[in-house]
């Protein structure tokens, strides 16, 4: 098809706290970590992980490496489907890699899973997710205290400038409920 790429969509450009990252942020690297409970008693049939950032994004489940991504207008995808079980709790890890100074800086990215009956666990990147600005010990560890680490910075929507759409790699082959919405957003 012409458009089989889907673009990221409802999610959000995150940082660590200060300033405004999407016009300049000093280089850094930081940590995103986001605690995930998958509801017992329920089937998933599928689950995706998808990311980027600027200048990279990398993702994690606990502490396995799903990988990076360096490009912020492409995302990581990542089928985690046989990754995950009903009834555990999981953390979801996204490191941002920032390396020039006076340049934006952001990751964003998504966690949806389906499941057999009911609806879906969408997980944005946004201010329910902690960050921090070095790495810590144990930070992907489910039992790891992050009381202390304060919520993301959301910075604005995906889609939004500098980095503009971000799309899904061009070689997925869809879900067929993405290929259901028949008609094209507004802008």
């Amino acid at each position: 098809g012409k458009d089989e790429s889907k673009s990221l969509e409802n999610t959000s450009w995150i940082w660590s706290p200060g300033g405004e990252p999407q016009t300049s942020a000093a280089p850094a690297t930081n940590y995103f970590r986001r605690i995930v409970t998958i509801p017992a008693g329920r089937t998933i049939t599928s689950a995706t992980f998808q990311y980027t950032g600027d200048n990279e994004g990398r993702g994690w489940i606990n502490e396995f490496d799903l990988g990076a991504r360096n490009s912020a207008r492409t995302v990581k995808f990542n089928d985690i489907t046989t990754r995950l079980e009903p009834g555990q709790t999981y953390v979801f890890g996204l490191t941002g890699y920032h390396n020039k100074a006076g340049q934006p800086a952001g990751v964003v990215g998504s966690l949806e899973i389906d499941f057999s009956e009911g609806p879906p666990m969408i997980i944005p990147t946004d201010e329910h997710w902690k960050v921090s600005d070095h790495e810590v010990p144990g930070w992907l560890k489910t039992n790891f205290d992050d009381s202390s680490w304060p919520v993301a910075q959301k910075i604005g929507p995906v889609g939004m400038q500098p980095w503009g759409e971000v799309r899904s790699a061009e070689d997925r082959v869809l879900p067929a409920r993405y290929l259901r919405k028949e008609f094209p957003v507004e802008k």
